[in-house]
């Protein structure tokens, strides 16, 4: 049998987890001392609280080694087959050390490590690409294909709250920090096959939302309404997003800690797009 190991930055939901034995390596942030597990729900909110009145950024830590090598060697024992995905190499060292793990084991042939080349719901969305394609008794083969092709348009897009987790991760300076806050810019940060970029950058939050769903493929399979903490635009968004595409399944989901110590507070979509 064909099973799925996927690493924390998914948010899949437990339910979902539960109904197709998922099994899910937690990544960590450390913040002040204090870690914080990427799939603890419960706590979300109390790290974004925290990460915003911290003089230090939060760090980021792959999964434990031993648990890796523990769920590897319990797909070896059953005579079973994996398919592992992870967070984006550009992101996280989570792919290698997957990658080393297997490479030590008997019958590493049994297990397939795909680098999603993306992060959180995203990663979902290729999850339940894969579960649907086991229940049809695809071969692992097949389905490390359909999910390296989903790569081609499926993205993930946001428009943070405020600039300053970008500029406290270095990746906008001091001086374009001071003018986008004074005229109020919205950058569009897009993640795509491993590269994150700014995509686009618009005044307003409302006029971002609208350039956003614009962004968005009319033949997009599955959309996720994201948030990474409180947004007050996130119930307009998605209304907004509803009207646009009504026909498409939109799933509503929180970001957890590791991708939002990159992002910050903000509001987004993740889409899974076949390849054309």
């Amino acid at each position: 049998m064909i099973k799925i190991i996927c690493d924390s930055t998914a948010y899949i939901p437990e339910n979902y987890v539960k109904k197709h034995d998922i099994t899910i390596l937690p990544l960590t942030v450390t913040l002040n001392d204090e870690e914080f597990v990427d799939n603890n729900t419960s706590r979300y909110e109390e790290f974004y609280e925290k990460v915003e009145n911290s003089p230090t950024p939060p760090q980021t830590s792959q999964p434990n080694l031993e648990l890796i090598q523990n769920a590897f060697k319990k797909i070896i024992d059953n005579n079973d087959e994996a398919i592992v995905l992870t967070i984006s190499q550009s992101l996280s060292g989570t792919f290698s050390t997957c990658t080393m793990v297997k490479n030590e084991l008997d019958h590493e042939n049994k297990i397939s490590i795909v680098d999603s080349g993306s992060a959180a719901q995203t990663m979902f969305g290729y999850v339940k690409e894969a579960v649907k394609m086991i229940e049809k008794n695809k071969s692992r083969e097949e389905i490390v294909k359909h999910l390296y092709d989903l790569q081609e348009n499926s993205f993930i897009s946001f428009v943070p709250d405020s600039l300053d987790a970008l500029k406290r991760g270095g990746r906008i300076g001091k001086l374009n920090f001071l003018i986008g806050n004074i005229l109020k810019i919205k950058p569009i940060l897009t993640f795509k096959k491993g590269v994150l970029e700014c995509s686009k950058k618009v005044v307003g939050m409302k006029m971002a939302i609208h350039s956003l769903i614009r962004s968005i493929p009319a033949k997009v399979k599955e959309i996720f309404l994201l948030k990474i903490s409180k947004s007050q635009y996130f119930n307009w968004f998605g209304e907004e997003l509803k009207k646009t595409f009504p026909n498409t399944p939109i799933t509503e989901a929180d970001v957890g800690p590791v991708i939002g110590t990159h992002i910050g507070k903000a509001i987004g979509v993740g889409c899974i797009v076949d390849k054309v």
